[in-house]
C-alpha cells in the first residue's frame, strides 16, 4: 500500500505565547517513519531543529537537522547528521552556543549483528560544517543506550546524559559524559594559549606520528583546520 508521508512543522511565538509567523514545514525529504522532533536556540535567536526519519522504513531512519536564523529563514536544506548508516538512528538532541557552534546526539542501532544501542555524537560549526568525526560518548556497551539529552555548560564544553541499560544493576541508570566542543588550546598545560602552544602545534603538521596533542578537531591529523580552531582560542580570552 502507500506509505504515509510525515511531515515536521514549527511555528514561531513571542515571549507572550503570541505567533509571529505561520506554521511552515522543517523537511525538505520524504519521512514515512514517525520521527521524533527537538529544537534548540542560542541567546541571538537562531535555532537547529532535528528529528530522526527515513523515506521508508523507522529501521532505517537517520538523523536529519536544519538551521534557522532568528527570522525563520532556513539557512540552506536539510541535511543527514549521522556518518553510520546501519540500522536506525533515532532520538536527537542538540545544543548550541551563542557563538552558533553546535552538537547533536542521538541513540543508534549500529552493528547490524546486535540489537542494542549506543549514544553516538557530532560536532559542528556556525557555518553546520563538521568538527571532527562522528563519536561515541558511552564506554559501557553491555546493554542498550538510549534516549540522550545534552547542554552545553561553558561555550566549548557540553554534558550529555542518557539511560543506560543494567549498568548500576537497577534496569535503567542515568548516566553522563562531559566533553569539549574543540581539544583544549593549552596544549602544555601551562594555563595560557600562546606562542608555546603554537610551536607544539606547528611541530606535529603534517606528521604521521600518533597521538597527536594539537589535534584539535579529532580527525587524525594536524593540519590547516586545526590551525583555524586553534587561532580562533589563541584570540578568545583563556576560559571563556
Amino acid at each position: 500500500g502507500t506509505r504515509p508521508n510525515f511531515s515536521i512543522m514549527a511555528s514561531q511565538y513571542n515571549t507572550n505565547g503570541i505567533p509571529i509567523s505561520e506554521p511552515f514545514k522543517v523537511n525538505t525529504d520524504k519521512i514515512s517513519s514517525f520521527t521524533q522532533p527537538a529544537i534548540v536556540m542560542n541567546a541571538a535567536g537562531c535555532f537547529l531543529i532535528s528529528w530522526d526519519g527515513d523515506p521508508n522504513l523507522a529501521s532505517n531512519d537517520d538523523i536529519h537537522a536544519r538551521i534557522y536564523e532568528p527570522n525563520g529563514t532556513p539557512d540552506g536544506k536539510q541535511f543527514v547528521v549521522n556518518a553510520t548508516l546501519e540500522k536506525a538512528q533515532q532520538n536527537p538532541q542538540a545544543a548550541i552556543n551563542d557563538s552558533g557552534e553546535f552538537v547533536i546526539v542521538w541513540d543508534s542501532e549500529g552493528d547490524p549483528n546486535v540489537n542494542e544501542k549506543d549514544i553516538l555524537g557530532q560536532r559542528f560549526d556556525k557555518d553546520g560544517e563538521r568538527i571532527g568525526d562522528e563519536f561515541r560518548l558511552n564506554s559501557y556497551t553491555d546493554s542498550d543506550q538510549k534516549n540522550p539529552s545534552v547542554t552545553f555548560i561553558d561555550k566549548g564544553h557540553f554534558i550529555t546524559v542518557w539511560q543506560s541499560l543494567n549498568q548500576d544493576g537497577s534496569n535503567y541508570g542515568i548516566y553522563g559524559e562531559s566533553r569539549e566542543l574543540l581539544s583544549a588550546a593549552d596544549f602544555n598545560k601551562d594555563g595560557y594559549i600562546n606562542f608555546y602552544d603554537f610551536t607544539i602545534l606547528a611541530s606535529e603538521w603534517h606528521t604521521t606520528e600518533k597521538p597527536f596533542v594539537s589535534d584539535l578537531i579529532s580527525d587524525n591529523k594536524v593540519n590547516g583546520h586545526d590551525l583555524l580552531a586553534f587561532c580562533n582560542r589563541w584570540i578568545i580570552p583563556f576560559g571563556e
